[in-house]
């Protein structure tokens, strides 16, 4: 079921490629999550943790190079711009922690 209206151009996706998106979205972040557990389950919670950043912050990177790539952008520039959000994501998460660790 695909269509395009006059010059633009519209994809209208089926409903088995909606499926497929939403089970491959559904496996990737599964992996990631398995992914970023797996150290806790090996080192201590230290060595994890920044074993854990690491390999989220590279994921991301990888994602970024992904998209940049699909979007016809720089593809360093993108993945470099996802590595730091999520280290700043990492870094408030880690911020917001210590302050409830404080008042609880």
């Amino acid at each position: 079921m695909r269509g395009a209206e006059e010059g633009n151009n519209m994809h209208i996706h089926s409903k088995k490629e909606v499926w497929l998106s939403g089970v491959f979205a559904f496996l990737a972040t599964l992996l990631v999550l398995v992914l970023l557990l797996m150290p806790f389950a090996l080192f201590e919670v230290w060595t994890a943790t920044i074993a854990s950043f690491i390999i989220g912050t590279v994921s991301a990177f990888i994602l970024g190079t992904y998209i940049g790539n699909l979007s016809k952008e720089n593809r360093f520039k993108c993945g470099a711009k996802y590595a730091f959000l999520t280290i700043v994501g990492a870094v408030i998460s880690y911020g917001v922690g210590e302050i409830i660790h404080i008042y609880i």
